[in-house]
């Protein structure tokens, strides 16, 4: 199966703000139409069923292994959820065989909700959860599938790395439960049959008006007006006209889709959407999650078209991206692999250009690497050879044990200042505060024991190289690997 046979993933979904503005209207005067879902903040997985047997992989997020055991995978953090998933799938992997719902050819895509704290919105319990979302190929049964698991629970052993303090990791046993379920569904009715949606008609009666009142362009309403390509003189309209007619739509676009300087929504759809955050998707508990007054909260809610398949999201971005750029932000800061030499600015980034530039390539520190190398040569020893022409290998040696140990330094000083400063890291958002503290701590300290122990593995491996291809295997060799 090839990747590009793959179905457009879940996260292809259409913002309730990028639709057309009829489907717009029509959507929100037809709520009874649609089957609303939680938007679940999981990780991806996609597992299925070849002609070798089992499999997990991420082909969904472009990524073409498929592991057929949890041996695998190598261990590590961002591995753990891949390996346990793969274990509780397998526990009931002859239950899905039995049942005619899984056949050779098929592929489900899942999410996973592991630990606490997948992403950014919290979840409850100390159990995991597969949640089954839809078909990749063939023609599985997901229904039928998610009735036969539900209320099915898997038991799995696993060994995991963990730290204590960021620095140092060590491995331990660990008895991980597992249950199997769909994407729950929101009650829209309830909303329906409140006042606020009696209001939300009223919003949409005065959208409707002026969608419907005279543009001023031509013969156009103030909907065709919005809907014509800037791109694209339509007929009947001259040159010169049609340059003012754009700047006419440009005006007309601003009065639907406008964010004022405050961060406000001032447009209509803008206004529309937050009416509905403020009036559903800020009012729902999620089925996995705590308590709205202890914390809980979701992403958003998918609506499906029930008789159309249709979809489209509403995700509060307000809320959802500013609090995940906090939870995020030491990570980030110290482990984001730059675009380019221009944006090095996290610790990752002046540690892989710093080495790279002393090759005389800074690119290669960068995601510009692959593209270098392939510029360089037909095969990894002709691409090496023609990179480190000139190269004096003992003085660029020197070079990387000195700038390494200068980088440990760094990174000492780094962590220390986060643990000094994390219990004052605070983030307010709609009446809810984030701190860097349970889940969101643990999950820092990992990032640092992962560029700890880079560090340390690099540092060796300098030390010990024999020739400048090992300097360069050292900085690019996965890179290499995959031409």
């Amino acid at each position: 199966m090839q990747l590009s046979q793959i179905k457009p993933i879940r996260e292809g979904i259409t913002h309730i703000e990028d639709l057309a503005i009829k489907d717009f209207i029509d959507a929100m005067r037809n709520f009874e139409k649609f089957e609303i879902s939680e938007k679940i903040d999981g990780s991806n997985l996609v597992f299925g069923y070849d002609e070798e047997g089992f499999y997990t992989s991420r082909e969904g997020k472009g990524q073409q292994q498929r592991f057929r055991s949890e041996g695998e995978y190598e261990i590590g953090y961002q591995t753990m959820y891949r390996r346990s998933a793969h274990l509780a799938l397998e526990k009931v992997l002859p239950l899905m065989e039995r049942s005619g719902y899984l056949n050779v050819g098929d592929s489900i895509e899942i999410e996973i909700l592991y630990g606490p704290l997948t992403n950014v919105v919290p979840h409850e319990g100390d159990i995991n959860r597969i949640i089954f979302l839809r078909p990749i190929t063939g023609n599985p049964d997901i229904k039928k599938l998610a009735e036969l698991l539900e209320g099915h629970k898997a038991n799995v052993q696993l060994k995991v790395p963990f730290t204590l303090d960021g620095r140092t990791q060590q491995m331990r046993n660990e008895a991980q439960w597992w249950e199997f379920t769909r994407t729950p569904t929101v009650d829209g009715d309830e909303f329906v049959q409140s006042e606020a949606f009696a209001q939300l008609k009223v919003k949409l009666s005065k959208l409707e008006s002026f969608l419907s009142a005279d543009s001023g362009i031509a013969q156009f309403s103030n909907a065709e007006a919005v809907s014509l390509p800037l791109n694209k003189r339509p007929e009947g309209i001259d040159v010169a006209q049609w340059k003012e007619c754009k700047l006419k739509i440009k005006e007309l676009k601003k009065k639907l889709y406008t964010i004022g300087e405050d961060g406000k929504p001032q447009g209509f759809v803008w206004e529309v959407k937050e009416f509905l955050l403020n009036n559903l998707v800020r009012k729902i508990r999620s089925e996995f999650g705590p308590a709205i007054a202890d914390g809980g909260w979701i992403e958003g809610v998918v609506f499906r078209n029930t008789e159309s398949g249709e979809m489209f999201k509403i995700v509060d971005k307000d809320m959802f991206m500013v609090v995940k750029d906090f939870l995020w932000q030491v990570r980030s800061d110290l482990s984001d692999k730059p675009k380019s030499v221009r944006t090095a600015s996290s610790f990752a980034g002046e540690l892989l250009v710093g080495l790279a530039t002393s090759l005389g390539h800074p690119d290669l520190g960068t995601f510009q690497a692959k593209r270098i190398l392939r510029n360089a040569g037909s095969t990894p020893d002709e691409i090496i050879a023609n990179l480190s022409k000139g190269s004096k290998f003992t003085e660029i040696q020197s070079y990387w044990v000195k700038f390494l140990q200068q980088m440990q330094g760094k990174f000492d000083k780094i962590l220390d200042k986060y643990n000094k400063e994390k219990d004052s890291k605070e983030l307010e958002v709609h009446d809810r505060v984030f701190k860097y503290d349970g889940e969101v701590h643990y999950r820092t300290l990992q990032t640092f024991n992962v560029m700890n122990e880079m560090l340390d593995d690099m540092l060796q491996k300098t030390k010990s190289a024999n020739s400048i291809t090992d300097l360069y295997t050292l900085l690019v060799g996965r890179q290499l690997s995959s031409l």
